[in-house]
This record gives structure tokens, C-alpha cells and sequence, in this order.
């Protein structure tokens, strides 16, 4: 003869919760958004992601505090935080190719000045001299 286990056991029931999509976008969107702050000449892509990772972070923070079983409060706070790092990387890199192009631009008008200035052409006829010596005397 066979005993029977007739103990009962509790079944267990997953109850799916709702996700919170945009704390999710604002945090992959300010992910990215800083990575294209990093990489020079792309700090537009950053400017961009930037803002709308502090959107979708914002909005999904608030979210996650109206409807605490839905989560999320986390990942949007990162999300709002790594967009305002892009804006600020964004803008670093304009500040940084505007002082690069104002350099250059410098660099230019030297060069035209001296082109034009007969005692640098001097220099630069007498036998022996380098460019690079004509460069050092006159500045």
C-alpha cells in the first residue's frame, strides 16, 4: 500500500507589475547622450539626448511617485542626472571648438601679417634662413 502526500501547499502567485517605460528611455537616452558628450565634434547628438533624457527622466520620476508599485524612481532620477551631464558636456564641447576655431582664426591673421610685412620677406630672401627662424625673430 502507497502513501498519499495530502499536504497542502501554498501556491504562490506572481502578480506582473507595471514598468516604468519612460524612467527606462530617460536613462538609456542620458546614457547615450553623455557618451556623445565625450566624443568630440558630436556634442549636438549630446545636446539633444540631454534633453530629452531630462524630459523623460522628469516625467518618469513623477511617475514612479504618483504610482509607487509601478518603480522606476531610480533609473529617472539617473536619467534626469545624465541628461543634465550631457547639456553641460554639450556644451563644454562648443566652448572648447569655439576657442579651437578663435586659435586658428589667430593663427591665420599671424600668418597674413607677415606675408605683408617687408622685413619678415627679408628674412626670407637671405640664403640660410628658415621659415622657422624668420618665425623667431619676428614673433
Amino acid at each position: 500500500m502507497t502513501m498519499q502526500d495530502t499536504t497542502m501547499y501554498p501556491e504562490t502567485v506572481y502578480v506582473p507589475t507595471k514598468g516604468n517605460g519612460l524612467a527606462v528611455a530617460g536613462m538609456v537616452l542620458g546614457i547615450i547622450g553623455v557618451l556623445f558628450g565625450l566624443i568630440p565634434l558630436t556634442f549636438f547628438f549630446a545636446w539633444i539626448l540631454g534633453v530629452l533624457a531630462v524630459v523623460f527622466g522628469a516625467i518618469g520620476r513623477g511617475r514612479a511617485k504618483r504610482e509607487p508599485m509601478r518603480g522606476g524612481k531610480g533609473m529617472a532620477t539617473s536619467g534626469l542626472v545624465l541628461g543634465i551631464v550631457a547639456l553641460l558636456l554639450g556644451v563644454l564641447g562648443v566652448v572648447i571648438i569655439g576657442k579651437a576655431a578663435n586659435d586658428i582664426s589667430d593663427e591665420f591673421d599671424k600668418i597674413d601679417a607677415r606675408a605683408n610685412d617687408p622685413a619678415f620677406q627679408n628674412c626670407l630672401a637671405e640664403l640660410n634662413t628658415t621659415y622657422e627662424d624668420c618665425v623667431a625673430r619676428f614673433g
